[in-house]
């Protein structure tokens, strides 16, 4: 996948605190697993939407630029009513949205308690976003109701979208995964306007309506948080 436009002159990345992400062949590293991840940026102005520190030191190398780009990832399971789904396992947090929809909230430590050998929808490329395991999940609790997974990506500003949904049981939605910009383009993906992205359509299925000036990610109040881990802190 090609760079950000204002991050490609950037020296290669160096993480700080307990980061674990290395560059791979996905643009966008899991910015809510790593406290920061850390540029060091020779020019004297900032891009937009990134902040600055100047003069800061790590491990002894004085850095005479830091740049600390913002980003954002949801991983969730979206469904209509508030009444606790029979098919979903006990202790699991769920968080009440506006609308009359209920988020479920997909950690990684959720995901690794889920049986890896099942699958959701064969149809959900291998190399998307979306994990098998929590697709079947979400297809189990939709027996009496509609359900949507969605994993949405967010860097610098720019982001990609997946969505896949159920209904009884039944496939109602996608799987859909679309993007912002052309160099995200992965296999399967759409380059669309954000009002029509994977996440935002799945949405409306639900039964969401977005506010005037907003779409249906915001209405419902899923950019209250950057980070999946924050909801269940919340």
């Amino acid at each position: 996948m090609g760079s950000d436009p204002g991050v490609a002159s950037l020296h290669p990345p160096v993480t700080v605190g307990d980061g674990r992400w290395s560059p791979t062949t996905r643009k966008y590293p899991p910015i809510c697993a790593l406290p920061r991840v850390l540029w060091a940026h020779p020019a004297a102005d900032a891009d937009p939407g990134v902040r600055c520190i100047c003069g800061a030191e790590l491990a002894g190398l004085v850095l005479c630029r830091i740049m600390v780009v913002m980003g954002s990832r949801i991983e969730a399971v979206v469904y209509d009513g508030a009444e606790r789904p029979a098919g979903l396992p006990p202790g699991l947090r769920v968080v009440s949205l506006p609308g009359g929809l209920t988020m479920l909230p997909v950690t990684d430590d959720l995901a690794d308690r889920l049986d890896q050998a099942r699958a959701g929808d064969d149809r959900i490329s291998p190399g998307w976003l979306l994990r098998q395991p929590v697709a079947a999940l979400a297809r189990q609790i939709s027996a009496d109701r509609k359900v949507l997974y969605i994993v949405g990506e967010t860097f610098g500003g720019v982001g990609t979208q997946e969505a896949i949904g159920w209904q009884e049981g039944r496939l109602m939605y996608g799987p859909s995964g679309t993007c912002d910009i052309e160099a995200d383009l992965e296999p399967g993906y759409r380059l669309v306007p954000r009002s029509d992205n994977a996440i935002n359509a799945g949405l409306r299925l639900l039964g969401a309506h977005a506010s005037p000036g907003q779409d249906e990610y915001e209405t419902i109040g899923l950019t209250r948080h950057r980070c999946t881990e924050d909801w269940i802190r919340d």
